[in-house]
């Protein structure tokens, strides 16, 4: 069965008084970005997260808000300080405050995450970013959500910790702005 995180009525307004407090949502559900991973080889190129901002805001999909585990708050200021975002919650929530956000976001967009769990746990439509890990066993359940997935010939012989394309792109970095704009819209 398809895992549920199950919202109090006062989580879901706490998370709605967050959203409005926080950011300017323009009446639209927000995109949520989550652009850590705790593992430097699953983790899209930064300069990437802000052109796709940039799309987002461009094509007036709806307001980006931020999301990041505590300790990583300087990850997603590098991205604020170069695009415009509606909200940055980054360390600013607890796991089940996060869920609850996730709850009235349109999608997130992230790695191969618990924040995609939980995401997706909660109703929210999943874009999924996998580089060296194996959707086969740890993509979002339910139905709608998008994987993307870079094709690259040694990714089965990888691991999580050593990419062996050595000199050449690795599989996050064959993933394209474009491939993560067109998944989303």
């Amino acid at each position: 069965t398809d895992p549920s995180i199950h919202l109090s009525p006062e989580e879901i307004r706490d998370a709605i008084d967050q959203l409005d407090n926080a950011s300017d949502t323009t009446g639209k559900s927000p995109i949520a970005i989550h652009p850590g991973s705790r593992m430097e080889l699953k983790r899209w190129p930064v300069e990437r997260f802000v052109s796709l901002i940039k799309r987002i805001n461009d094509e007036d999909l709806g307001p980006v808000i931020l999301l990041e585990a505590p300790g990583n708050e300087a990850l997603t200021r590098v991205i604020s300080d170069q695009v415009k975002i509606a909200a940055d919650f980054a360390g600013k929530l607890s796991i089940r405050q996060m869920a609850a956000v996730l709850h009235h976001c349109r999608c997130l967009v992230c790695h191969d995450s618990a924040p995609m769990h939980i995401a997706a746990a909660v109703g929210c439509r999943v874009v999924a970013m996998f580089g060296p890990s194996r959707p086969i066993e740890t993509a979002p359940c339910g139905a709608g959500h998008v994987v993307l997935e870079a094709e690259c010939k040694l990714k089965d012989r990888c691991d999580e910790n050593v990419c062996l394309a050595k000199g050449a792109p690795g599989c996050m970095d064959r993933i394209t702005v474009d491939q993560v704009f067109q998944a989303l819209v």
